[in-house]
């Protein structure tokens, strides 16, 4: 065999598919799902109640769903359906700042992987990835979480 005859051979052959590349997205996802989850879970109970925390917790201790729905609807800018899942929480495990603050969290991390999923759409897996870690890493996110 001569050196063209070598040359020619198939493009797999010659660039062979880099496989970390192809998957290179979902692994940096992983990995802002795993810190993401440490920082935002890591003593999420240990500072008190805000004031915030306060008013939902007011709203969800009304003693029929008539007045939970009046509380819900007329005294907070958020949704209903967010304290009717808090009062689940509530009805499990009580006034635990723990428990309470587990669904904030829990859907902060439901956003990230909603961002991921947009941005490998328009930008490609490894963009995706990148703004994962950053949603995961950045301060006032975790913070408020």
């Amino acid at each position: 065999m001569n050196r063209e005859s070598l040359s020619i051979a198939s493009p797999e052959l010659q660039n062979p598919p880099d496989r970390l590349a192809r998957y290179e997205g979902t692994v940096l996802l992983l990995l802002a799902l795993v810190t993401g989850s440490l920082w935002r879970f890591w003593g999420l109970g240990l500072p008190s109640f805000w004031l915030d925390e306060f008013i939902t917790c007011w709203i969800i201790s009304a003693d029929t769903w008539g007045e939970f729905w009046t509380r819900s609807t007329s005294y907070a800018a958020t949704p209903p359906l967010f304290f009717a899942l808090e009062k689940l929480v509530y009805s499990i495990s009580g006034f635990d700042e723990f428990w309470l603050r587990i669904p904030g969290a829990a859907f902060d991390l439901l956003a990230m992987v909603i961002l991921f999923g947009f941005v490998r759409e328009s930008a490609g897996g490894r963009a995706a990835g990148i703004s994962a870690l950053i949603y995961a890493w950045t301060t006032s996110l975790v913070y408020h979480a």
